[in-house]
């Protein structure tokens, strides 16, 4: 299963209220590792539930084309006047608009809250792998 990767930097707040294990250490966490291997165990399965229930229940109520604020960027801009023989970068910003269709997010945030479930009833034997991004 896939998420957009803005879709997951979106929810990165809430997402950080799960206890997790990143692969690279046996001590726990919270949050999704963007650039490597996270598990949600059964100690975090019930937390991840809930944020997953609840985003797809906040985002099923939106358009069909959901338009979320995605990263801040910057862009280089020469519009500026400058004297003959001075280079400058001048640089201009915003926030992405990021588009998803909400069908998609909304079912694969549900088929995740399904998935936590099944790990917090599993008494240990299941987890949840999520290999960045």
């Amino acid at each position: 299963m896939r998420l957009h990767d803005d879709l997951l930097r979106y929810l990165a707040d809430t997402l950080s209220w799960i206890p997790t294990y990143p692969h690279s250490k046996a001590e726990p966490s919270s949050g999704l590792c963007m650039w490597g291997i996270t598990r949600i165990e059964v100690d975090g399965a019930h937390v991840a539930r809930a944020v997953f229930s609840a985003w797809a229940d906040l985002l099923s109520l939106g358009p069909d084309d959901l338009r979320l604020t995605g990263s801040y960027v910057n862009v280089q801009s020469d519009r500026r006047a400058r004297p003959r023989g001075v280079q400058a970068i001048s640089l201009e910003g915003g926030y992405q608009d990021v588009h998803l269709s909400r069908q998609a997010v909304v079912s694969g945030l549900r088929v995740l809250a399904t998935w936590c479930q099944e790990v917090a009833d599993s008494g240990g034997s299941a987890y949840v792998v999520h290999f960045g991004v």
